[in-house]
């Protein structure tokens, strides 16, 4: 049965993208302009991909029938929404980072179906993204 019980409509998450995004920008900005203005960069960057990806992009594949199906606990929707997802992470790294991308993404697709919203998607993007920044980033730049 398709997700007819997300709220937002796609303006009102562009919406909501667009003042998180400058909120956490405005935030990072005003700290500091060094470290806590790439902090502010991922936290704002985790706000609006998801208000893309999760919000806008999976919500309106959720209202098909067809795609709000799930098989083995996962809809259509977060398939194909997880596959664009990796394709705009190409500029990011290389392609072995793709089934990284794949999988975070499938599991923030799932928050978001199961939660019915964006905020758990948003945290956990939110964390993914400080995890990379200040953990794995610098060891992938020592192994290399």
């Amino acid at each position: 049965m398709p997700d007819r019980s997300f709220s937002h409509s796609s303006a009102e998450t562009a919406t909501l993208a667009a003042a998180g995004t400058v909120a956490c920008a405005g935030l990072a900005v005003w700290v500091l302009r060094q470290e806590w203005a790439a902090l502010g960069a991922l936290l704002a960057a985790a706000v609006w991909e998801e208000a893309l990806f999760r919000g806008m992009l999976q919500g309106a594949l959720l209202r098909k029938a067809s795609l709000a199906t799930r098989r083995l606990g996962l809809s259509g929707a977060n398939l194909l929404t997880s596959a664009l997802f990796c394709l705009a992470h190409l500029y990011l790294h290389a392609a072995n980072f793709l089934p990284a991308y794949f999988v975070a993404s499938l599991a923030l697709g799932a928050l978001r179906e199961r939660k019915n919203g964006l905020a758990w998607p948003i945290l956990a993007h939110a964390g993914f993204n400080l995890a990379w920044w200040s953990v794995l980033q610098p060891l992938f730049e020592r192994w290399s």
